[in-house]
């Protein structure tokens, strides 16, 4: 299903119908190598006087089996499985309190804000956000040398702690 922005967006469902088909195919590989190893010893095509073409005929109808073992075996293992509607939730809910503890963190360090009265609501978390990722990008700036931009960052950080403030006090 195609979003707003022109991206794909899976669902559980989806994923679960292709892990379905792909294991439809596991087992049609597994059961035609099975039937190409039962040939190697009918071979009916082949002289039953000629045992050299006969022993060739079953070690190519071997190697195609085990070959077929050893190619399901790699996918199967480099196959992920689907995760069920729980784990979805339980990731969710991590990266949420992940993000908020983030937050909190960022709030405790913007000068001229007092992080346990303040409560995270829904018009300061755009604010922390920007404030984190102004911090980020001052530290890179600082690393790379550069002092102009730092200087441009810090005002920006200043900018922002000021209007968090009003925010705060609306």
């Amino acid at each position: 299903m195609l979003n707003r922005s022109g991206n794909t967006k899976y669902q559980i469902k989806d994923a679960q119908q292709v892990y379905r088909q792909l294991s439809v195919s596991y087992e049609k590989i597994d059961s035609t190598s099975k039937k190409l190893v039962a040939f190697a010893d009918k071979c009916p095509n082949i002289d039953e006087n000629d045992i050299s073409s006969k022993a060739r005929y079953a070690t190519l109808c071997r190697n195609i089996r085990m070959y077929a073992v050893q190619v399901l075996q790699n996918f199967s293992l480099s196959t992920r499985r689907v995760p069920t509607e729980d784990e979805i939730k339980q990731a969710r809910d991590a990266k949420q309190r992940s993000d908020n503890e983030l937050m909190e963190k960022v709030i405790l360090s913007i000068p001229g804000i007092n992080g346990k009265t303040l409560e995270l609501s829904e018009e300061l978390k755009p604010f922390i956000q920007q404030y984190y990722q102004v911090l980020q990008y001052m530290q890179q700036a600082k690393l790379a040398g550069r002092d102009d931009e730092v200087k441009l960052l810090e005002s920006n950080l200043e900018e922002l702690a000021q209007a968090m403030r009003v925010a705060h006090q609306n």
